[in-house]
């Protein structure tokens, strides 16, 4: 992928994320996307999420 593309797949994402529009993220998502927090809070405790409704919402 060229720089000018990967830039507005970044800017389509960081705009779906920041909306609020979670259709729209989860359309952007691959069926078998996952994702890893450390859940930001005292225990440290790593989350993961195993769907695209799970990861955007």
């Amino acid at each position: 992928m060229d720089p000018a593309s990967a830039r507005r797949v970044v800017e389509e994402f960081f705009a779906a994320a920041t909306s609020g529009r979670t259709e729209r993220l989860v359309a952007m998502l691959t069926a078998d996307a996952t994702a890893v927090s450390d859940g930001a809070g005292p225990a440290r405790q790593l989350l993961r999420y195993k769907t695209r409704e799970r990861i955007a919402s």
